[in-house]
C-alpha cells in the first residue's frame, strides 16, 4: 500500500484534471443572441421578395401563439446547436493541428476540453415573417447563425416550423440594426400575470 500512495503523490499537480487553470476566454466581449417567434405560421409557401426568400401564408395557414415553455425550449435548442458547432469547430481545428504536427496522439486524449461561458441574450420577434427577415439579414451581413425547425404534430401539424434563430458569438456592433430593436423575451402567461 505504501507503493500506491507514493505513485499518486508523484503526479504533478498540472497533470491532474481537477486543477484550476486561468485560461482567457476567447469569447470575451461577444454574445450569443437568440430570437424566438411569439407566433408561428404553418403551413407556408416560399417566394422571393427582392433577393429574400420569404414565407407567405396560403389557404389553411394557421397562426399558432407559442406558449412560454415552448419558446424557452426553442431558444435552448437553437443555442445548443450553436454550442455544438463551436465544439465541432474546436475538434476539427485541433485535429488539423495534430495532423500537421504528424502527431499520433489525438488532442482529446491528452488535453482537457475547456468550457468557456458566453452570455446569451434571448430576444423575441412578432411572428414567422419577422423571424425569416432576421435570418435573412444575418445571412446578408455574414453573421454566423443556427436555426431550429420544430416538429410537433400535435401543435403544428405535419410540417416543420422555424421557431428560433441563434447567432454564433458576436460583438454587439455586428448585429446593430438587425437585432437591437427586438425586445428581450419575457414569458407572457396569464397564470403569472394575475399574481
Amino acid at each position: 500500500m505504501a507503493t500506491a500512495s507514493k505513485k499518486s503523490s508523484e503526479i504533478k499537480p498540472e497533470n491532474l484534471v481537477t486543477i484550476e487553470r486561468d485560461i482567457p476566454n476567447p469569447y470575451d466581449g461577444r454574445l450569443i443572441y437568440c430570437v424566438v417567434a411569439n407566433t408561428v405560421s404553418t403551413p407556408l409557401e416560399f417566394g422571393t421578395v427582392g433577393e429574400m426568400r420569404m414565407p407567405k401564408r396560403v389557404e389553411g395557414t394557421r397562426l399558432i401563439q407559442q406558449v412560454p415553455g415552448r419558446m424557452a425550449a426553442q431558444a435552448a435548442h437553437a443555442v445548443s446547436k450553436v454550442r455544438h458547432m463551436m465544439l465541432r469547430r474546436e475538434v476539427l481545428r485541433a485535429d488539423r493541428v495534430a495532423r500537421k504536427r504528424k502527431s499520433k496522439e489525438h488532442w482529446y486524449k491528452s488535453e482537457m476540453l475547456f468550457f468557456f461561458p458566453v452570455t446569451t441574450i434571448i430576444l423575441s420577434c412578432r411572428d414567422s415573417n419577422e423571424l425569416f427577415h432576421v435570418k435573412h439579414l444575418l445571412h446578408k451581413t455574414s453573421v454566423e447563425y443556427q436555426v431550429f425547425w420544430d416538429t410537433n404534430p400535435e401543435v403544428y401539424g405535419p410540417d416543420k416550423v422555424l421557431t428560433a434563430v441563434a447567432t454564433h458569438p458576436v460583438e454587439p456592433e455586428q448585429v446593430k440594426g438587425i437585432l437591437d430593436y427586438l425586445p428581450l423575451w419575457t414569458p407572457k402567461n396569464e397564470l403569472y400575470s394575475k399574481a
